[in-house]
């Protein structure tokens, strides 16, 4: 036999091994696995991100720029007008500050009222329970549109005397009674977390002595951190960018939502209105994100344990 085509015993030894150890049903199974997330993943990021970093772009471009079939990517002639032009038009920085305000007053509220209903709904048990639940569920696919018109003109003659159009108060009323934004969804992850609690934490709370609150509020709250964390951070950023609610109760305010969409109304060429409103959106999204950057963990985590997903 020919030399080249040879094969030592050791050789034969190692391929077998390749063989034993990288080339088996489970291992190409899950190399294949890998292969696909990733392109998966890839292909997300791709969706997700570009559209973003191009609305950055453009930011410092100008209309020259646009209309110019030879700058593809990077702007020719950088300029901050764009970015100067959109914070002026949206009063950004107070309108920023009242959009703060007004979500840290909102959304620990909406948290509590919850995490209160959720576990009301695991842990005891009432009458049409089940018919409640069924509504709280079903609110999630009632649009916000149908109940705007109602609860506009009774908060405009409240209780017979008060127009609280203007103020916070319609909103702050909403959270406190259950009508909050995306309520449904908010109770329907703390009654998935408190169902997969143990009851024995509580049982031996009651042996010792305390009532119904003292359980909830000393073990069960603390327990459920990432959860409402996560509601926190949800409620944070559909308050952010509402454009049903928000917008119509609090009509003399400025606000990120409605002050990001009165950008159409700007002066200046469709392309740079366009863009305006890009800039607009950017910087309305970036705080947002940054919150979400830091509290990421606790987000992950609380799907993780409420079953939503899987």
């Amino acid at each position: 036999m020919d030399a080249s085509v040879r094969t030592s015993p050791r050789s034969g030894v190692r391929l077998e091994r390749f063989k034993s150890k990288y080339l088996k049903p489970q291992t190409l199974t899950s190399v294949l696995w890998v292969i696909v997330r990733a392109i998966i993943l890839l292909g997300l990021c791709y969706i997700i991100l570009y559209p973003f970093f191009i609305k950055i772009i453009n930011a410092f471009k100008t209309y020259s720029d646009f209309i110019d079939p030879t700058v593809r990517f990077l702007p020719k002639n950088f300029t901050l007008d764009n970015i100067k032009h959109v914070i002026n038009e949206m009063n950004y920085w107070t309108t920023l500050r009242n959009t703060v305000v007004i979500c840290l007053i909102l959304s620990p509220l909406q948290t509590l009222v919850c995490a209160v209903t959720g576990y009301g709904f695991a842990r005891f048990r009432f009458k049409l329970r089940g018919i409640c639940f069924f509504l709280v569920i079903f609110s999630l696919i009632v649009p916000s549109q149908t109940i705007l018109l109602p609860l506009y003109l009774k908060f405009k003659t409240f209780l017979g005397v008060f127009n609280l159009i203007g103020t916070p108060w319609p909103l702050v009323i909403m959270s406190l009674t259950g009508l909050g934004i995306k309520n449904g969804l908010y109770i329907f992850m703390f009654r998935q977390f408190f169902r997969n609690m143990p009851k024995e934490l509580e049982e031996a709370s009651y042996l010792d002595g305390c009532g119904t609150v003292r359980p909830f509020t000393k073990i069960m709250l603390p327990a459920a951190t990432s959860t409402m964390v996560t509601v926190f951070l949800l409620s944070l950023a559909w308050q952010w960018t509402d454009t049903v609610f928000t917008p119509r109760f609090l009509d003399d305010i400025d606000i990120m939502s409605r002050n990001v969409n009165a950008l159409m109304q700007s002066a200046g060429k469709p392309i740079e209105v366009a863009n305006y409103v890009n800039i607009g959106a950017v910087l309305a999204v970036i705080p947002i994100a940054l919150v979400y950057i830091v509290l990421q963990k606790f987000f992950v985590e609380s799907i993780d344990r409420a079953g939503i997903v899987g």
